[in-house]
């Protein structure tokens, strides 16, 4: 049996990092929720309102993964509110979109300090971003 590296040498079990995940899609929700439990104590959203009212309860997470365009609250809205609300989560949020429709929303994405990812994507591509960003921030990092 190999040694598990993803654990602290002392013995100490490391963190479980957690993860928002802010869709109001129920398919793709159940199904990358299900994906990502392996990896990370998961939390879900319908709405970007919801989300707020989650981090608002409990703020430590370390990525909120999120739909950019939603139905009660969108996910540009939500990164607004957590710029000026909660500032240690604003580098945090991975945005998923199937194209922006808004000129807003194209805007946003086109910012340097925003992460996006492209609906469809591959599930090893979103880990690779996620451990990315999770690098970047110095929150908990995920390792497959």
């Amino acid at each position: 049996m190999e040694p598990n590296d993803n654990k602290p040498a002392t013995g100490v079990r490391a963190r479980t990092p957690r993860l928002l995940l802010v869709d109001d899609e129920p398919m793709l929700q159940f199904t990358l929720r299900l994906m990502l439990e392996e990896f990370f104590e998961v939390v879900v959203a319908d709405s970007g309102d919801q989300a707020r009212a989650i981090i608002e309860a409990e703020p430590r997470f370390d990525v909120v993964l999120s739909d950019l365009q939603m139905p009660g609250g969108s996910g540009q809205d939500l990164h607004l509110w957590a710029t000026q609300a909660r500032p240690e989560l604003a580098g945090r949020f991975i945005f998923m979109t199937g194209g922006a429709c808004s000129e807003s929303a194209r805007a946003f994405l086109a910012r340097g300090d925003v992460t996006s990812v492209e609906k469809p994507f591959e599930f090893d591509a979103l880990l690779n971003v996620i451990a990315k960003l999770t690098q970047t921030t110095g929150a908990q990092a995920v390792t497959a």
